[in-house]
């Protein structure tokens, strides 16, 4: 069976410099074509003689490293070319990686990526692979041979249970701490130390695969993760053609890179059930409670309850709620509309991860004319202490936390791109949150006024910081802007009275007033890209760095970077 790779990864950051291999002639000037075997052996091979073979086949696109990137392509099966910008030396060695990304530029750690959304009938578009580094003999015809290993791991899934056979798998999805999404492998050409995935939740999707009798004949899904990941027991969901069935599972996987791991998953197992539990009951109480406009209850048909009065617990069918996006639903009070679950008295929201289909975090508009404000989906809910977002969210709106005053825990998964304005204003008791590297902007005054934020990272690709972005955070003690920030809005550093180092990676064209407003800045050690002193323009910060002076303020210190 012929499979193609076609992932694509992120960027890595500096790697130890390794070159290349015998020259041929020049393909046209300024350019030189190597030329070298894969082995066949124990690359794209069966990892045991269930799972599914690999061959190479002619495209098939690599990253060949010398002291940069470049791209190779398999000519033909086994045979790879790589064409280079100058000449390589005798002696020097290379190594490679597969599949070919044009952000891998550069060597020391490359980030792979295990995509979240897999085909369940083969593992041929997720498992990423490096080679071992290789020493060319000069004066060979080829320049040598690539040894190449599997980085994943291969979840085997056997699907069964006898009251089940007449059903056939659509899905499934596992849900543990960092098992897909961009993950690094160190020192790539000898033995990889890999971190772990940014995203929690890998989809196998599968075409009917009939749902066996017995382990015997169990129907089969596969499933590749990012390797050494799972440190938690982590949850199967199963979704086939009547209905969707999970279940925690009973020890955590050892997951490692080439390894193949068979995962029994019996249907009739009391373990897997078609409900999950709200385990603060006061959110189930209101979906329980909910009524529409006309009245009626969306939800109480797909619910069920065990016990009475406060020691009621609430059940909620795990295929409804993947089906519900929650911005299709309001409260309707005497002085307008707002969205269902804000200014409520909850501590714990776990179980929203379920709700995949809200891939937003919206605001209501239609709020009446005694509010200013739009209202943001959790606004209010002053006892929200923690809470598990879905892994399918792209957006989190404007105020969408604001005022969760006891928020202390929040998961944002990596499928996040855009965080809203003031979308965590007055989460006083937040100290540290790990941003998506998808975002690109942070609103304006997202976190203002997070006054236990001790720790913030923020991802390389975002280029714009808001307004009061961190305006009244006392905690924060240091923060790097990224490369890609050009400007600082008004007051985002105002009352950020524990500063003590700042780090701009970028030159700063445009500067806001009052950016540092009742902030004493002889405390700081202030970090600039080397491009600040020759900015030009009418809105660039003026500098002094013998006086140590920039924007209007007198620093600690002032670092030119190299």
């Amino acid at each position: 069976m012929r499979k193609i790779f076609t992932l694509a990864s992120l960027a890595a950051a500096a790697m130890m410099l390794f070159s290349c291999a015998k020259e041929t002639a020049p393909v046209q000037e300024g350019q030189y074509s190597y030329t070298f075997n894969i082995a066949t052996d124990n690359t794209k091979a069966v990892l045991n003689e269930d799972a599914t073979a690999y061959e190479w086949v002619d495209n098939d696109a690599i990253n060949v490293y010398a002291s940069s990137s470049v791209k190779g392509t398999v000519t033909s099966a086994g045979i790879a070319t790589a064409t280079f910008s100058s000449e390589l030396s005798d002696g020097d060695k290379v190594y490679a990686t597969f599949p070919y990304s044009e952000c891998n530029s550069a060597t020391g750690s490359v980030v792979f990526s295990i995509p979240a959304e897999q085909d369940g009938a083969t593992i041929k578009d997720a498992m990423p692979m490096y080679s071992e580094a290789l020493e060319v003999e000069a004066g060979s015809d080829v320049s040598g041979t690539f040894k190449m290993h599997n980085l994943g791991a291969v979840l085997k899934f056997q699907v069964y249970g006898t009251s089940h056979t007449s059903e056939t798998v659509t899905s499934i999805t596992y849900a543990a701490e960092g098992i897909a999404g961009n993950f690094a492998s160190v020192d790539i050409t000898n033995s990889p130390a890999l971190a772990e995935g940014d995203a929690d939740a890998v989809t196998a999707t599968a075409s009917s695969v009939a749902v066996g009798s017995s382990a015997d004949d169990a129907g089969i899904v596969y499933m590749v993760v990012a390797p050494a990941a799972a440190s938690t027991t982590g949850t199967i969901t199963v979704k086939t053609s009547v209905d969707t069935y999970t279940a925690t599972l009973p020890s955590a996987l050892d997951l490692k890179a080439n390894d193949l791991v068979t995962v029994p998953l019996n249907l009739n197992n009391s373990s897997f059930t078609k409900y999950f539990t709200f385990a603060d009951p006061n959110v189930g109480a209101i979906f329980w409670e909910y009524k529409d406009s006309e009245g009626n209850n969306s939800f109480q048909e797909y619910m069920k309850t065990v016990g009475e009065d406060d020691d009621k617990t609430y059940y909620m069918k795990y295929s409804f709620a993947e089906d519900v996006d929650l911005n299709n639903y309001t409260t309707e009070e005497e002085d307008g509309k707002y969205p269902l679950l804000c200014f409520s008295d909850f501590e714990s929201f776990n179980e929203f991860r379920y709700f995949i289909s809200t891939t937003s975090l919206s605001h209501t508009k239609d709020v009446g004319t005694n509010r200013n404000e739009d209202c943001g989906f959790f606004e209010f809910c002053e006892k929200l202490k923690n809470i598990i977002l879905p892994y399918t969210l792209t957006q989190i709106g404007t105020n969408a936390f604001a005022h969760c005053t006891a928020l202390e825990s929040i998961k944002i998964p990596s499928s996040v791109t855009t965080i809203g304005e003031y979308a965590f204003f007055g989460c006083s008791a937040l100290k540290s949150i790990n941003l998506p590297t998808g975002i690109t902007s942070l609103g304006n005054g997202v976190f203002r006024e997070c006054k236990a934020l001790e720790s913030i990272k923020i991802p390389s690709n975002v280029t714009t910081i808001g307004e009061y972005a961190f305006y009244g955070c006392t905690s924060l003690t240091s923060i790097e802007i990224p490369s890609e920030v050009s400007s600082i809005g008004v007051r985002t550093f105002d009352k950020c009275t524990g500063l003590t180092s700042v780090i701009f990676k970028g030159v700063i064209n445009a500067w806001g007033s009052s950016v540092f407003l009742d902030v004493d800045t002889t405390n700081i050690d202030l970090t600039l890209a080397s491009g600040q002193s020759s900015a030009s323009g009418d809105k660039v910060p003026a500098l002094d760095v013998e006086n140590k002076t920039f924007g209007g303020y007198t620093f600690k210190s002032i670092t030119i970077s190299e």
